[in-house]
């Protein structure tokens, strides 16, 4: 995936996510295919999700391991730099991936990052 093609993808999401005053997230799975991270306005209901953003080909993933909520002052999601990533983990990835962090309540510095090739994002709940 080349980076206009995901920050297109990202633009979608962050659009999409202004809607929102709440949204909780949570993961669908995780393995070495796709991180399928879930969001929804209410994750104690089944079939209730409003979004789902697949990272397909991951190389590593840091997270949360409990559900949590859309920043609201921030995007939710942004590439990071090659400089941040070394920063933040003292090496840079694979060239062929894009390194994404994840913007969460109450955290100042994005605590979720995933390095993959590709994000996908479907919308269920326009």
């Amino acid at each position: 995936m080349s980076l206009d093609d995901a920050k297109k993808e990202i633009k979608i999401i962050n659009e999409y996510l202004k809607k929102f005053t709440w949204m909780d997230f949570t993961y669908g799975s995780i393995n070495m295919g796709c991180i399928e991270l879930i969001g929804s306005d209410d994750l104690t209901y089944e079939d209730n999700d409003f979004l789902k953003i697949l990272f397909e080909e991951p190389l590593f993933i840091s997270t949360l391991l409990n559900e949590w909520h859309k920043h609201d002052e921030k995007p939710f999601i942004e590439i990071a730099s090659e400089e941040e990533c070394i920063n933040k983990f003292g090496h840079i990835y694979n060239k062929d991936c894009i390194i994404f962090k994840i913007n969460v309540e109450d955290y100042n510095d994005a605590p979720v990052w995933v390095v993959s090739k590709k994000i996908k994002c479907i919308i269920l709940k326009p």
